[in-house]
C-alpha cells in the first residue's frame, strides 16, 4: 500500500475531527457502495456524505448553446447545420412556451445555485433555500399561472423537477435531523431538548460528554433570557459563545454547533481551487517539488489576503540578511 494512502486511512480512523464529507454526483465519488464517499465509510462512520448542493442544482439550458453554435463562424460547417436544425425543430409553439416557463424558472434556480456555491452556506439554509424553491414551483403549478399550459408533456416537466427537488430536499433533511432541536431551542419544551440531545449524543460518543443534555437546558434557558437580542440561527448561536468566552460554560454545545457548521455543504470552493494549478505550474515552471508547489498554490488561492500585506519590512529584512547568497 502507498504510503501516502496510508497515511489518510490511519487520519480517518483516528481523527476526532472527520464528521464530513462532500463531492460530485460523479458515482466514483458519490457510489454507495464502491464510491469514495463508501471508502471513507468504512474507515469513519461518523463521516457523513453530502451531495455537492451546487452540482445537485445545476441545470443546464440547451437553446442559448446552439444559437450561439449556430452563429459561430469558428464552427464547422456539419456542427452549425445540426444545431440550425435542432433549433429549428424547438421553434414550435409549445416549446415557446417551455422556454418562457424554463427561463424564468432557471433564472430562480441560478440565484439559489450562487448561494449555495458561498463558503459561508450551512445545511439549515441549504433546506430552507430547497423548501423556497419547492413553494416556488407549487405555487406556479395552478390554473392562473399555468392556464396557456395546456399541453400535457410540459405539466409533466413541471411535475418532474418538483419530485427530483422534494427528493434531494428529503436527503438534506435526514443530515440535519440529529441538529434539529438547536434549530428551535427557544420554542421547544425543555424535555424534549434533552431528549434529542441524548440522542445526538449517542451518536456522538467520542466527542459529546453525557453533561451535554444538562448544558443543552441552560443554554435554552440563557437564550430565552434574552428575549428580542436571542440569536435567530445556529451560526449567530455559535457566534454568542464564541464573542462572550462562553466554551467554558457550554464546551459541548459550542462543538456541537461546530460540528455542524464545519459539515461541508458543497465543494465547489476547493474546485476552484485546485483550477489554480494550471496558472502555477506551466511549461516554464514546470519543475516543482511539493513544498514548493503547495506553498504557491496556498499563496494564490488566498490572493485576497496576500494581497493585502505589506512586504516592505519582509524584503528590508531578506535584503539585510544578505540571503541572496544562499540560494
Amino acid at each position: 500500500m502507498d504510503v501516502n494512502v496510508f497515511n489518510v486511512r490511519v487520519y480517518l480512523k483516528m481523527s476526532n475531527v472527520s464528521r464530513g464529507q462532500t463531492y460530485d454526483n460523479a458515482m466514483n465519488m458519490s457510489g454507495q457502495y464502491s464510491g469514495l464517499q463508501a471508502r471513507i465509510k468504512e474507515i469513519n462512520p461518523l463521516a457523513d456524505y453530502i451531495l455537492c448542493l451546487a452540482h445537485s442544482l445545476n441545470l443546464i439550458g440547451t437553446l442559448p448553446s446552439l444559437k450561439e453554435i449556430k452563429n459561430n463562424d469558428k464552427q464547422k460547417a456539419q456542427k452549425r447545420c445540426e444545431a440550425k436544425g435542432v433549433l429549428k425543430s424547438l421553434a414550435c409553439f409549445e416549446n415557446n412556451f417551455m422556454s418562457i416557463f424554463w427561463g424564468d424558472l432557471l433564472g430562480r434556480f441560478n440565484a439559489a445555485s450562487k448561494k449555495l456555491q458561498s463558503i459561508d452556506i450551512d445545511l439549515y439554509l441549504v433546506v430552507e433555500l430547497y423548501e423556497s424553491l419547492i413553494q416556488y414551483i407549487s405555487n406556479l403549478r395552478n390554473e392562473k399561472m399555468f392556464k396557456m399550459y395546456e399541453d400535457r408533456a410540459s405539466k409533466l416537466h413541471g411535475h418532474k423537477i418538483h419530485t427530483e427537488l422534494f427528493k434531494r430536499k428529503e436527503s438534506y433533511e435526514k443530515l440535519t435531523l440529529k441538529y434539529s432541536f438547536l434549530f428551535n431551542i427557544a420554542t421547544i419544551s425543555e424535555s424534549e431538548v434533552f431528549k434529542c440531545a441524548e440522542n445526538l449524543c449517542k451518536i456522538y460518543k467520542d466527542d459529546l460528554d453525557k453533561s451535554f443534555c444538562n448544558e443543552c437546558v441552560h443554554f435554552q434557558s440563557h437564550i430565552k433570557s434574552l428575549k428580542d437580542k436571542a440569536p435567530k440561527n445556529i451560526r449567530d448561536l455559535s457566534t454568542l459563545i464564541r464573542s462572550k468566552d462562553f466554551q467554558a460554560i457550554y464546551p459541548y454545545v459550542d462543538i456541537a454547533l461546530r460540528m455542524f457548521l464545519c459539515t461541508p455543504a458543497m465543494n465547489c470552493s476547493s474546485e476552484r481551487s485546485f483550477s489554480t494549478l494550471r496558472r502555477l505550474e506551466t511549461y516554464l515552471r514546470s519543475v516543482m517539488n511539493n513544498d514548493r508547489l503547495n506553498a504557491v498554490a496556498v499563496l494564490n488561492i488566498e490572493s485576497e489576503l496576500t494581497s493585502s500585506i505589506n512586504y516592505d519590512n519582509i524584503i528590508k529584512e531578506f535584503a539585510k540578511s544578505q540571503s541572496r547568497k544562499k540560494i
